[in-house]
C-alpha cells in the first residue's frame, strides 16, 4: 500500500504544476485538488506528513526566536552588499585539520529559509521523538531524512 500511495502521489504530482504557479483561483483550485488527492491516499499508508509553509514575511519576523531555538544565533550575522542586498553569513566552522575557520555566505532570503525549514524539522524530530518514547519500554531514536531541495 505504501508503494502504490507512493505511485499515485508521484503520479499526480508529475501532472500538477508548480505549487505557486497560475492565477488565483486556478491556484486555490489546484492546493485543494492536490490536498483531497493526498490526503485520500494517506489513511491507509502507514505514511505520516509533516509539513510547514509561511509566509516570507512570518519568517521573517521570526528569524531571532528560530535562530536563539536552533542555538545558532551567535553563528548567523545579517550582512548588506553593496548593491544594497541582504546576506546573512554564517560561521564560523572550525577545520579540524588545520584549524582554519570557514564561513557560509548566503543570500538573507535563502538562509531565513533554510533555518525556518531546520527549525520545523527539529520540533516534529522532537515532538515525534516525545511521543515514541512515552510508548516504548527501550530507549528509540530516530533520525529524519528529507528529500533535496531543487535549487538549492
Amino acid at each position: 500500500s505504501v508503494n502504490m500511495t507512493t505511485s499515485i502521489i508521484v503520479s499526480t504530482l508529475t501532472r500538477l504544476q508548480k505549487w505557486s504557479a497560475g492565477r488565483k483561483a486556478r491556484k486555490q483550485r489546484y492546493r485543494v485538488a492536490f490536498a483531497r488527492e493526498l490526503c485520500s491516499q494517506l489513511p491507509e499508508s502507514s505514511v505520516y506528513l509533516f509539513a510547514t509553509s509561511a509566509t516570507e514575511a512570518t519568517i521573517i519576523a521570526a528569524r531571532a526566536q528560530v535562530l536563539q531555538e536552533l542555538q545558532v544565533s551567535h553563528l548567523c550575522e545579517e550582512k548588506s552588499r553593496e548593491s544594497g542586498s541582504a546576506w546573512m553569513r554564517v560561521g564560523p566552522f572550525t577545520s579540524r585539520k588545520t584549524g582554519e575557520n570557514h564561513f557560509f555566505d548566503f543570500p538573507l532570503n535563502r538562509a531565513l529559509m533554510i533555518f525556518w525549514v531546520s527549525h520545523f524539522v527539529a520540533r516534529m524530530h522532537q515532538m515525534f521523538h516525545n511521543r515514541l518514547q512515552a510508548t516504548q519500554d527501550t530507549p528509540l531514536a530516530w533520525i529524519p531524512i528529507g528529500s533535496p531541495t531543487p535549487n538549492v
